[in-house]
């Protein structure tokens, strides 16, 4: 699945020439320039334009994979989201994603802007069983709750 922004540099058009060619259902959540774009290039995929945040754990939850395809994000909330509902994430390396994305432990890391690559890491993802990716996802997720975030942060400052 995929959730954000239908902005180009967010990567669902990557997204779409990726999971074309797979036997998957995709759903996509979100709205924005390449809205329709995206619809022509993967009819078949599930489109829902807005979910109120406190639904979204239910969302993810339906993920088997959670598409991080972005070309531009520091550190997206939504694959942090993910991690705390058990989603693997497969996003490129590049940014912070890979202090989140951890090989066999929280998800898949691939080559940045490439659609083959995204594919590959979503079918590794998808090799294994969605429970065999929900502790290590949920322990990942816990280093960014707010209370561990507040106290790495103030550890830090008192080190300077």
């Amino acid at each position: 699945g995929f959730v954000g922004r239908l902005d180009r540099v967010k990567g669902p058009l990557t997204l779409a020439k990726a999971v074309k060619p797979l036997d998957v259902d995709v759903v996509i959540v979100g709205t924005g320039e390449v809205y329709d774009e995206l619809r022509r290039a993967l009819p078949r995929a599930h489109y829902v334009d807005f979910v109120p945040q406190a639904d979204l754990p239910e969302v993810y939850a339906a993920f088997d994979v959670l598409a991080f395809p972005t070309e531009r994000e520091a550190l997206g909330l939504v694959p942090i989201e993910a991690l705390a509902c058990g989603v693997p994430v497969v996003a490129p390396r590049a940014f912070a994603n890979g202090e989140f994305v951890r090989a066999g432990e929280s998800g898949v890391l691939v080559a940045p802007g490439s659609a083959e690559a995204l594919r590959a890491g979503i079918q590794k993802a998808l090799m294994r069983p969605r429970t065999d990716w929900t502790a290590g996802c949920r322990r990942v997720a816990l280093e960014y709750e707010q209370d561990a975030v507040a106290h790495a942060l103030v550890r830090r400052l008192q080190a300077l």
